[in-house]
């Protein structure tokens, strides 16, 4: 199974940010994994050991991106990509999308793993259009998954509770932090 998880670097919310003229200073700050690329990183590495598989992780963003990449090799990823185009700077979730669909078709694909959202910003639309783009089937706020055959059982939070699902490949879903806990990066 061919395993692709976008991932984003975002500013350590635990630190101390600073704002000048409504915009972040960036001097100093930390750059970090996000936490729902995270757990979706080690939901990849969890299907790929459950049988065999081949997990490449995507970041779309300027050089400090390839921190994140750096964390999700360590973690056991085999591939990076990243798409570094300062054409790119300013993009919203659409934009992502159409980079992250493109690389989809390129590299080939049988799952797009994702992070619910972003912690910086809050937003979950990259998965959701990317799927669109793509023409793939989507479920989003996934908290369980298991491998049944080429298909996945999936348990999501939805308005009213957990629903399970079972998804024919391929098709994208999007991780709810509560999915997993993701293991420590090696050295």
């Amino acid at each position: 199974m061919k395993i692709i998880v976008p991932v984003k670097s975002v500013i350590d919310v635990d630190l101390n940010i600073r704002v000048r003229d409504g915009k972040v200073v960036e001097e100093g700050l930390n750059y970090v994994l996000n936490r729902w690329d995270e757990t979706a990183v080690e939901a990849a590495l969890q299907l790929k050991e459950a049988g065999d598989g081949e997990v490449t992780v995507v970041s779309i963003g300027p050089d400090r991106a390839g921190e994140a990449l750096r964390k999700a090799l360590a973690m056991g990823a085999d591939k990076a990509v990243h798409v570094n185009d300062p054409g790119d700077e300013g993009s919203d979730s659409f934009g992502f999308a159409r980079i992250l669909a493109k690389v989809a078709e390129k590299v080939g694909v049988d799952l797009i793993l994702t992070g619910k959202q972003a912690q910086d910003t809050d937003m979950g639309g990259t998965g959701p259009i990317a799927a669109e783009l793509l023409g793939l089937p989507c479920v989003v706020n996934v908290i369980q998954i298991a491998r049944n055959g080429d298909k996945l059982d999936l348990h999501r939070l939805g308005n009213y509770g957990r629903e399970v699902q079972e998804l024919a490949l391929p098709a994208l879903i999007t991780a709810n932090d509560s999915l997993n806990e993701p293991r420590l990066a090696s050295l």
